[in-house]
């Protein structure tokens, strides 16, 4: 099981646009409110558009405002590893019971990288039975699962399917406007601001998501480190696409 302390995680740290908004008023929904208006939550989306971020940041308000909840953070790959051995024992004969026992505990169960299971219909549709009891049974389920052709087959039309009272919140590619805050606060964190071209450039790069400017980022302040100046916009078409 996993946990985060990390404060830069929480909603405040999470920047918004129109590609992330509705997903953001989602998982506060959730965080205030566990159970009783979104149950179960579906963020999907990208890699590196802050999906995690908002698991994170769901963990970090429900410890701080439900403290008396309690929260598991895993992933679907862990649920997997952990349900296998349970049930080669013959502790149990039923897959499903199984999965409740391993988690009967848990107010809060909130799944990362739940495309782990997607091209496996007999492990996703034991998956969605396990989320739709601890529904009937009032706990709340958060998931993130990347927006990919098997993630779309197994996993978001499957959710459509089954939680007519879950939601779905997709997370898009940011935009550049969010780019230029995220990158310029990035460069701030590391003790550095950057001049505006770069700021700009690095926005345009319109396939590219936050997480990965966060390294961009880094690799410009390591030339700026080795050559006592910044790069200039050529180094820049030449060396960040």
């Amino acid at each position: 099981m996993m946990t985060i302390n990390d404060r830069s995680y929480s909603f405040e740290n999470f920047l918004t646009d129109d590609s992330n908004l509705f997903a953001f008023k989602a998982s506060i929904a959730v965080a205030e409110n566990p159970v009783y208006y979104i149950n179960p939550l579906l963020i999907y989306g990208e890699h590196g558009c802050g999906k995690t971020h908002l698991l994170y940041a769901i963990e970090d308000k429900i410890r701080t405002e439900h403290p008396g909840k309690t929260i598991v953070f895993t992933t679907a790959e862990e649920i997997v590893s952990l349900w296998i051995p349970v049930l080669k024992s013959k502790a149990y004969t039923d897959s499903l019971e199984v999965l409740c026992e391993l988690y009967r505990g848990a107010d809060v169960l909130l799944i990362d990288n739940f495309e782990d299971v997607a091209g496996k219909s007999a492990t996703t549709d034991l998956m969605m039975k396990f989320i739709a009891r601890r529904s009937a049974e009032y706990l709340q389920t958060v998931m993130v699962s990347s927006d990919s052709i098997l993630s779309r087959r197994y996993i978001i039309d499957e959710f459509k399917v089954r939680f007519e009272d879950g939601v779905l919140a997709k997370v898009e590619m940011a935009g550049r406007g969010l780019k230029k805050r995220f990158v310029s606060l990035v460069a701030e964190d590391l003790g550095v601001k950057l001049d505006g071209y770069i700021v700009k450039y690095l926005s345009r790069l319109d396939d590219t998501p936050p997480a990965e400017l966060r390294g961009i980022v880094q690799k410009i302040l390591l030339y700026w480190q080795i050559n006592h100046a910044p790069p200039a916009i050529y180094w820049l078409e030449r060396n960040i696409k």
